[in-house]
């Protein structure tokens, strides 16, 4: 028995099963979704990593990121834009004080998303409402805005860093001073 990759959410499944056994889709059906059932199966696949690992928390925070990535982009241009948005709505900035896996799960959503506009872009050179839209994203997703939220990111980190030496440095220093005056009495 073979194994595929879902046209919907990208999850490996048995080439001989009708639906897929992460999000639910019909695999004859699954290039003819809405969008709105495009984006409930990829809700569904997430949702399943979950389900299927409740006690594994760093498990399930790769699993995750790794079924993010692998999401397919959808040939339907509807359903194209509807993961992008979805997507655009989970790329925010990368807290400073991110726990594990917060940053990669953003920089994942961040990837599926520029992928999805890079595409949609090739799509709008024949459709001027599309190309008014992706006009509004210009300032996220051209290499200039990504390069400049890198560097960005990147004097955050810096500079927390600094501040992490800076804080560790005065606890020794307090602490040779206790040890001090604690071996005068």
């Amino acid at each position: 028995m073979t194994s595929i990759n879902c046209l919907t959410c990208g999850a490996k499944t048995s080439s001989v099963i009708a639906n897929c056994e992460y999000c639910g889709v019909e695999f004859a059906k699954a290039n003819k979704l809405s969008t709105e059932e495009y984006m409930a199966s990829l809700q569904r696949r997430l949702d399943s990593i979950v389900s299927k690992n409740p006690n594994l928390v760093y498990g399930e925070v790769d699993a995750r990121i790794e079924a993010i990535k692998m999401l397919p982009l959808p040939s339907n241009i509807e359903s194209l834009a509807g993961l992008f948005a979805y997507c655009h709505g989970h790329n925010q900035q990368i807290p400073a004080s991110a726990s594990y896996g917060v940053a990669e799960e953003i920089m994942a959503w961040r990837g599926k998303a520029l992928s999805a506009y890079e595409r949609l872009l090739l799509a709008a050179l024949n459709d001027p409402k599309l190309t008014d839209f992706l006009k509004r994203y210009e300032g996220t997703y051209s290499p200039e805005a990504i390069s400049a939220r890198s560097n960005n990111e990147a004097e955050n980190e810096n500079r927390d860093t600094r501040l992490f030496v800076v804080c560790f440095i005065g606890v020794l220093v307090m602490g040779a001073i206790f040890a001090y005056f604690a071996t005068r009495k």
